[in-house]
């Protein structure tokens, strides 16, 4: 670490500057939370700030100090802004860092970490409420920004690295497939967006015989814009056994306008 870092770094822990310094708080943010020590009221005082000061705070060397990677780093973040729902937070911070390699990894984490329990058994109500909402707010945040083709989060999408692309894509199926209601619908949306990928599309063929009517619907529409014999094949065949009136009506439009 070079002379100024250094001198930077001492200042940081000078009497005196600890309550002003924003560089202090965000460091007592993510001590408090690793601990279990309150955190809230450290947050709102930098959460506007927030973006601003996260690239210096890496550069100075602090993530050394507290012993965390990058990615543990931006997880830590990432849970505490869903917690208090603080989504222009979020897509400032992808706008401002100069890591969206270890942000786009921290998301994909952030999913996994929402569909970690696998027993709901041994859940109370309290904790698979507060899971649910986790799941809706993150993945609402995305389809949000997938809409408003926002170029900074699409570029974060489109360029993370193939290990990324898939462990993002995987929290998402896993989503679809272990959920029901709200946070399934929203994972299926986002999905819809990369249906040109092999195991998208599977899920959506295997989802066109999901007891859930909703989940039908998104598979239906999800796939009708693939002209791929397999899919064909699906849906004549969800025809053929289907005897809801609006599902029939769906299918049969699919397939009039299939050489189309």
């Amino acid at each position: 670490m070079d002379d100024f870092k250094d001198r930077e770094r001492a200042m940081f822990f000078k009497e005196g500057l600890v309550e002003e310094n924003p560089l202090k708080k965000l460091l007592m943010l993510i001590k408090n939370y690793r601990e279990g020590k309150p955190y809230q009221k450290v947050f709102y005082e930098i959460k506007d700030i927030l973006p601003e000061i996260i690239n210096r705070f890496i550069e100075i060397g602090y993530l050394d100090f507290l012993r965390i990677s990058k990615l543990k780093f931006f997880s830590i973040l990432l849970q505490v802004i869903s917690e208090f729902e603080e989504k222009e937070v979020f897509f400032y911070l992808i706008k401002k860092s100069n890591d969206k390699v270890e942000i786009s990894l921290a998301l994909s984490h952030s999913l996994k970490n929402c569909t970690n329990i696998r027993d709901m058994r041994f859940m109370d109500n309290e904790a698979n409420q507060k899971k649910q909402k986790q799941i809706y707010l993150t993945l609402s945040w995305i389809k949000e920004r997938i809409e408003k083709r926002d170029l900074d989060f699409l570029y974060l999408l489109k360029n993370m690295s193939k290990e990324c692309q898939s462990l993002f894509l995987d929290q998402l199926l896993e989503i679809a497939r272990k959920e029901i209601g709200k946070p399934q619908y929203l994972a299926l949306e986002i999905l819809e967006y990369f249906v040109d990928l092999e195991d998208v599309k599977k899920l959506f063929i295997e989802f066109l015989d999901d007891w859930d009517k909703e989940v039908k619907k998104r598979a239906i529409l999800a796939l009708s814009s693939i002209k791929e014999e397999e899919v064909r094949v699906a849906f004549e065949e969800l025809r053929e056994k289907t005897w809801d009136e609006e599902i029939v009506l769906m299918v049969d439009n699919v397939l009039k306008n299939w050489n189309k």
